[in-house]
């Protein structure tokens, strides 16, 4: 007797399910059922249970089915669901600093940034573009992003030149000497006088015609300071080295404004932008017959010039004992100090702002019937301290 073979369930399906993982579980939906039927579920070689296995974790996971109806055959199906890995969310690293005779490695990065080549010698100044990888510390579920570009601003620590004569000199033209700083690669030339009659002819293995070599090497400059700091201007001082004349380089950022080859140990640097950062650079040397020999290293200092001066809006009673003080915002400014006196007493500070984008103050405590009066300075911030700009317009208010 044949046996009787109970009828297949149809209609009933499932499609394949691809997702990103966002931390939130990923299920299938199987369409085609009716109230009465029973679906189980269970991952590739587990058991089959009500509820739907969770799949949170990115990976690829086979989940299979199964619909059990009254007088049908059961079904069992599977289905393929992939959550891909998320992209991370990081912020790219500013403000990098490195130093030319260094390697990228030397420059330390936040947690799950590491550079793509840390041996690469940094050399040339000014801001540069390196590569870096970033990996999230979940790997599982988020990609590890490569070739991320970073700035990194590269600074000479101190110029260590080495000179070669480039174009000799003869009796009827001046020749020139080379200098190249062997950790940065930067390069300046000097003319070498034409050769008198009793003078030995230069080649390229001369360091300097003259009397080079029997120069000393001058002490490098010390105590190295801002004398005064002003919108347009740095003053610098050092301390004099015995027998040496300076060379003195301004930098804006990576960019040389100026130098100047000086006998004092002070110079005032002009025509500068208010509120701006420089670097100064300081080299001592000693000079024979046009022969230049300095001193091993350099001397530098990180410095700002003065915002301009605080234009005083108003100062206007708040209520009984409060008065409100507004100015206009300073260009390039970090900062404001604000200054007040009682009648005709002297005037003390008595408030520093810390931000350069706040435009006013209230002064509380103050007493009916007594005159204020107010001004305020901005001031810019470097390694070499605040530089103080000039007091704005005195303002007074009068409490009734």
């Amino acid at each position: 007797m044949e046996e009787l073979r109970l009828p297949e369930i149809t209609g009933v399906t499932a499609s394949d399910v691809i997702a990103v993982y966002d931390n939130t579980a990923k299920t299938i939906t199987v369409t085609g059922t009716i109230s009465s039927d029973k679906v189980t579920y269970k991952l590739e070689g587990g058991s089959y249970g009500s509820s739907q296995p969770e799949l949170i974790n990115a990976g690829t996971y086979q989940v299979w089915y199964r619909v059990e109806r009254e007088n049908c055959e059961t079904l069992e199906q599977k289905v393929q669901v992939v959550i891909n890995q998320a992209e991370p969310i990081y912020t790219v690293p500013t403000e990098l600093k490195g130093n030319s005779g260094t390697t990228l490695g030397q420059i330390r990065l936040p947690q799950g940034f590491s550079w793509e080549n840390a041996s690469v010698k940094l050399k040339e100044e000014g801001k540069k573009g390196f590569y870096a990888v970033y990996t999230p510390g979940d790997t599982q579920n988020y990609k590890t992003v490569s070739h991320i570009a970073i700035n990194v601003t590269v600074t000479c620590p101190g110029h260590n030149y080495a000179s070669k004569v480039t174009v000799p000199p003869t009796a009827t033209k001046k020749g020139q000497m080379t200098y190249t700083c062997s950790l940065c690669g930067n390069t300046y030339t000097e003319e070498i006088e034409i050769l008198k009659p009793d003078s030995p002819g230069g080649d390229e293995n001369t360091q300097n015609p003259g009397t080079a070599d029997t120069l000393q090497k001058p002490e490098k400059v010390s105590g190295l300071k801002v004398a005064k700091a002003a919108a347009n201007s740095l003053k610098f001082s050092w301390k004099a080295v015995k027998g040496a004349n300076y060379r003195l380089t301004l930098y804006k950022g990576s960019k040389t404004v100026f130098t100047k080859y000086i006998k004092t140990n002070s110079y005032t640097c002009k025509s500068l932008k208010a509120a701006t950062a420089y670097t100064v650079k300081v080299t001592s040397y000693v000079e024979s017959k046009g022969t230049k020999l300095y001193a091993a290293s350099e001397t530098s200092l990180k410095a700002a010039t003065a915002p301009e001066k605080v234009k005083l809006s108003s100062v206007k009673k708040k209520s009984s004992s409060k008065a409100k003080i507004t100015w206009k915002k300073t260009a390039g400014a970090d900062g404001y100090e604000v200054f007040m006196r009682t009648g005709k007493g002297s005037f003390k500070k008595i408030k520093t702002i810390t931000k350069g984008k706040t435009t006013s103050f209230t002064r509380s405590g103050l007493k009916k019937g007594k005159s204020y009066s107010f001004r305020v300075r901005a001031y810019k911030k470097s390694a070499a301290g605040k530089a103080y700009g000039s007091y704005s317009n005195v303002k007074t208010l009068k409490m009734k």
